[in-house]
């Protein structure tokens, strides 16, 4: 399904959105692992002798997963160890703004991002970002595909893409499933 930016901005103008994603039914291992995982990407780009960390997050919405690393930087005091350039986009501006408020860490910059229109005619630049998070964005694409080639595309050579994506049976089962297992934190040095 295809959401045009004012059909996120008619869905979430009146908070309800919003509170629900707040308090939603599938929070558990799969976000406490992700956040680890996170948190370990950062400091092995740290270990390798960069000073700069470049996380570029799509899809954010109301920021329960920007919150969840915002708060993991700041525990594991990695603002002590380098700069962590943080870039949270939605399809909304107003998805993106919010998302930021909600997380503690500091470098937060709130964009709009489009997987389904071409990067050039948005303003990310190719090969600019180390780390590339996205929860439950890539059912809302037009082509999976291309939706990870624009990722290949966004990371750097090494970079590393993290991704959950529930699946329906997570809700019934009172469990959290991925549909994209073998993604989740995955280095880009191949193509696709």
């Amino acid at each position: 399904m295809l959401m045009s930016a004012a059909a996120v901005e008619v869905l979430f103008h009146d908070d309800i959105m919003s509170k629900i994603y707040e308090y939603p039914p599938f929070v558990g291992p799969v976000f406490d692992q992700t956040v680890a995982r996170f948190v370990q990407l950062v400091e092995n780009a740290v270990f390798t002798g960069k000073r700069v960390v470049r996380v570029l997050e799509v899809g954010a919405g109301t920021g329960r997963l920007t919150a969840l690393l915002g708060q993991a930087l700041l525990d594991s005091k990695l603002d002590e160890k380098c700069y962590v350039d943080y870039v949270s986009t939605d399809v909304s501006m107003s998805l993106a703004l919010e998302s930021t408020a909600k997380s503690p860490w500091p470098t937060m910059t709130p964009m709009t991002f489009n997987l389904n229109v071409p990067i050039e005619h948005q303003n990310l630049d190719p090969a600019s970002f180390d780390i590339i998070v996205a929860f439950d964005v890539l059912h809302a694409t037009s082509s999976i595909h291309d939706s990870l080639t624009t990722f290949r595309d966004l990371l750097l050579p090494g970079g590393h893409l993290a991704i959950i994506e529930l699946d329906g049976s997570s809700f019934a089962c009172d469990a959290v499933g991925t549909i994209c297992k073998t993604l989740c934190c995955t280095a880009f040095n191949d193509p696709l």
